[in-house]
């Protein structure tokens, strides 16, 4: 199980590698593109909440929360940018815990794709009954969509304000996605399974690998754009577990649908831009134990100037 995000991360590096030769030619009458050789700065805002649950004999557990507002910067040149967001206030917190949520983030801008990379640690989970403000779960994602239309939509503009998008117009969408999961849980979750009444998680990991796709629309008015981007795809699951013996089921796998929905609302005057961007990941159930069934949300605002 250990070495499989190298798997994703060769994979990342050849869609990168190859995406170098896939660039668009732009319709200047639909996106206007800022000169490649500026940079820009952002600051932004986050609020986020991830919750996950797991399946045990006996159902599933409480659905465990991390809930927080944070801050971080944006900085990009060229066709690279870099995120990176701290944790400032918990929300929602049972007594005894402090969510945070810590994350990074690497943007890629090749003329026909939207590439993100990313990286979250959450620390501190409760419940409305329960607090576990010791378990912490980290994952990574990449996230790859590939343009058919990126002559006349731009993923830079709808998704990360690069480019200002001049008149409304939308793309199908190809998606690939890759992705590792890992909680840890302190002093072991209680969890019966099937010949093991007294299981007790201690880790979980799993691999998640995806393909599907989807829509996109850029919608303006004037200098405002308002855009969203949904997306189905099929995932293949790879999760191992231990108890606090280190003893588990060893690797399994299943495969389940997905669906994601990113939106955006955003001003630019200029050389400055303004937006807030939503990013929706909901639950999809499996009726394997001891299969995580997580769910993610986060709104983010920012703003940010062109050098």
């Amino acid at each position: 199980m250990k070495t499989l995000p190298l798997g994703y991360g060769g994979a990342f590096a050849l869609c990168v590698f190859f995406s170098h030769f896939l660039t668009a030619q732009v319709d200047s009458s639909f996106i206007y593109q800022y000169d490649p050789l500026r940079h820009d700065v952002a600051g932004f805002v986050t609020l986020q909440r991830t919750q996950i649950s797991f399946r045990g004999a006996d159902g599933e557990t409480g659905l465990f929360q991390n809930y927080n507002f944070g801050v971080g910067v944006r900085y990009r040149w060229r066709g690279i940018g870099l995120a990176l967001a701290v944790p400032v206030v918990p929300l929602g917190a049972a007594e005894g815990t402090k969510p945070k949520a810590f994350s990074a983030a690497l943007q890629l801008f090749p003329g026909k794709w939207y590439i993100r990379a990313e990286g979250t640690l959450l620390s501190g989970f409760d419940t409305p009954d329960e607090s576990r403000a010791d378990d912490n779960m980290i994952f990574t994602r990449i996230n790859g969509l590939y343009l058919l239309n990126a002559e006349r939509f731009s993923g830079r503009s709808s998704l990360n304000f690069v480019n200002r998008q001049q008149r409304s117009a939308g793309s199908w969408v190809v998606q690939t996605i890759g992705g590792y999961l890992r909680y840890r849980t302190e002093g072991g979750l209680p969890l019966a399974l099937d010949g093991q009444p007294d299981f007790r998680l201690r880790t979980y990991d799993h691999v998640h690998l995806g393909a599907g796709g989807g829509y996109g629309y850029n919608w303006i008015f004037g200098r405002f754009s308002l855009a969203t981007v949904a997306t189905v795809w099929a995932e293949a699951r790879f999760y191992d577990f231990a108890d606090e013996s280190g003893g588990g089921a060893g690797t399994q796998s299943i495969l389940r649908p997905r669906f994601q929905t990113i939106s955006s609302l955003s001003w630019q005057p200029r050389d400055f831009y303004y937006g807030a961007i939503f990013r929706w990941r909901p639950r999809s159930t499996a009726p394997v134990e001891p299969v995580a069934q997580y769910q993610q949300w986060w709104l983010r605002v920012m703003a940010g100037r062109r050098f």
